[in-house]
């Protein structure tokens, strides 16, 4: 494990809030989290269905979705956005609700 990364220390994203203009940090893991949520209740897809379509354990899934897993591997990323059908960097934008069809 890479010693620079700790659960503990948030990685951030900075983004312009729509409303005020205002630029705020986001937590990248809650982003990434929060859109993969969205995108597999979107393509009606349990936990537990895309944990088996992509090869991932449910608990590595429930973490990853719930903003906990501190260091999602770009493979794994790649194969949740694989079995959603769509971009992995999509998983990562910030407010991507809006770019999913």
């Amino acid at each position: 494990m890479n010693a620079n990364i700790r659960k503990d220390r948030p990685v951030f994203w900075l983004t312009k809030n729509q409303n005020t203009g205002y630029y705020v940090f986001m937590d990248i893991r809650r982003i990434a989290g929060d859109n993969i949520r969205f995108i597999r209740q979107k393509r009606t897809l349990s936990q537990e269905a895309l944990a088996t379509k992509s090869g991932i354990s449910l608990s590595y899934i429930k973490y990853v979705e719930k903003g906990e897993e501190y260091a999602i591997s770009i493979v794994k990323l790649e194969k949740i956005a694989n079995v959603l059908k769509v971009e992995p960097g999509l998983l990562l934008e910030p407010k991507a609700h809006s770019r999913i069809e």
